[in-house]
């Protein structure tokens, strides 16, 4: 049996060096992708939950499909009486169907095949790739260039877009992979930094708490605001890192964008709020005497908490 595992590995492994993956509809891997593909319209549904039984059935199935095919095979092969034909049957068959999923040199072709260049650019002030496509853009003078996004990512939070959206030569590609974030190391990064504090009209966590300041990441939800309140013990900047806010001080109103920031003075009636329909992200750095959450007069609340007139 540890012969026979040896041989079947050394095959496949010349397989794969000698010949490369087969064409992709004599490709096993192929066949599931094709099934996996037939199911998963099946599998979707609104409801998180029901998606997710819907995926572990997908599983099930291929899993089951390939075992029956595996057991078939090793059923035939035991109907074989001699041991040497037994021998070379099984070691062939097992080479080739090994050799599918090492594909070595497939994926060394198929990943280099969609390869044209490396480039190295610089961040903008955005922390975007502007800087990358304006460099494709210029290596490329000829071509069209397809800027492909992922995850959650769309129209209305990319900052490239504001700068090449009108550019002929640039076309924006989204729900590349899918359009709906799972996960992202990122995200647990962040909670394992600094929890996030739920509040009616949306977040915030702590990124740095010391002595003299205090640093929190904010996010409000669409068409929600914060109830307008002041300070005692503490002045605020805030600075819009993601979407467009409406800030109310001392009932004067302002508008900010992305790097706008906007300081508010102790004892300053104030108030953050969200006119648009995608979330706002600002980071609040606090300075002062004392940083408590009971530091708070309101003013006014749309969440019917208490009020401090």
């Amino acid at each position: 049996m540890i012969l026979e595992s040896i041989v079947i590995v050394g095959f496949a492994l010349l397989l794969d060096f000698l010949v490369g993956d087969p064409k992709t509809k004599y490709h096993p891997t192929a066949w599931i992708g094709k099934l996996i593909a037939l199911l998963v319209p099946f599998a979707k549904n609104n409801s998180v939950k029901r998606e997710l039984i819907g995926g572990i059935l997908i599983v099930g199935t291929v899993i089951t499909v390939v075992g029956i095919l595996l057991v078939g095979l090793e059923f035939g092969i035991s109907l074989l009486t001699i041991d040497i034909v037994s021998f070379i049957v099984s070691v062939a068959l097992g080479s080739i169907l090994l050799k599918t999923t090492i594909a070595i040199r497939g994926m060394q072709k198929h990943a280099l095949a969609v390869v044209d260049a490396v480039i190295e650019f610089e961040d903008d002030e955005y922390q975007s790739a502007s800087n990358a496509i304006q460099k494709v853009l210029e290596m490329y003078p000829n071509d069209k260039i397809i800027f492909a996004n992922g995850g959650d990512r769309n129209q209305a939070n990319i900052p490239e877009m504001e700068k090449f959206v009108n550019n002929e030569r640039v076309s924006f590609e989204f729900g590349v992979g899918g359009d709906f974030k799972k996960n992202s190391s990122s995200w647990i990064l962040k909670n394992w930094k600094g929890p996030v504090e739920y509040r009616p009209w949306g977040w915030y966590r702590v990124l740095d708490d010391s002595d003299d300041h205090k640093i929190k990441e904010i996010q409000v939800n669409p068409n929600s605001r914060l109830s307008y309140q002041s300070h005692a013990k503490r002045s605020e900047v805030w600075t819009v890192i993601k979407g467009d806010a409406t800030v109310l001080i001392d009932d004067s109103e302002h508008h900010l964008k992305i790097n706008n920031s906007i300081f508010i003075p102790v004892g300053s009636k104030h108030r953050l709020e969200n006119n648009t329909d995608i979330p706002l992200n600002i980071i609040e750095v606090q300075t002062g005497t004392y940083f408590g959450e009971d530091d708070i007069v309101r003013y006014e609340d749309d969440y019917d908490r208490k009020l401090n007139k």
